[in-house]
């Protein structure tokens, strides 16, 4: 399905016959032409989650000391503002990103999952399909699809997180 729909895309063309999709380096070259470097971004990101986990360190080592809580509390407070500005970064990157083919893919892909793992309990008390098609699912109550995405989200998210 995934190898198929990239293929879909790569050929996609407006009515001029021009690409529909950028490809991720296509897109970060046309952004760099209007002084926006997205992989220096990603580079910064990196420097910042080195940091933040230095400062993780030095709270784990804080801790182990015994420590005093206001020492802690600045490595802490340190963690907290770096974290904030990797995410803020990385969200940056992914609305800049997000007009590319391998995240549209990514969209679609996580996507149709989501309606696949998506079940309800009829009254006969069995575990079945919320929609019947994936065109129902896209042409149905957006709340309800939002709210099952993000809750699929947090369950992804958390296995991922566990290494699971």
């Amino acid at each position: 399905m995934r190898g198929a729909k990239y293929v879909d895309m790569l050929n996609e063309v407006d009515k001029d016959g021009k690409p529909t999709y950028f490809l991720e380096e296509d897109l970060k070259e046309v952004y760099k032409k209007r002084g926006i470097d997205i992989d220096k971004t990603v580079q910064k990101i990196n420097e910042l989650s080195k940091e933040r986990t230095k400062h993780m360190m030095q709270i784990g080592k804080a801790l182990n000391e015994k420590k005093n809580t206001e020492d802690i509390k600045v490595f802490e407070d340190e963690v907290e503002k770096l974290s904030e500005e990797i995410e803020l970064l990385k969200i940056k990157n992914a609305r800049l990103l997000e007009p590319c083919i391998e995240q549209q893919l990514f969209l679609y892909v996580y996507t149709y999952l989501v309606f696949l793992c998506s079940e309800k309990l009829n009254e006969k008390e069995e575990w079945v399909k919320v929609w019947n098609t994936f065109e129902e699912f896209e042409n149905s109550d957006e709340k309800l699809v939002n709210r099952i995405t993000y809750q699929a989200t947090v369950i992804f998210k958390n296995e991922i997180d566990l290494g699971l």
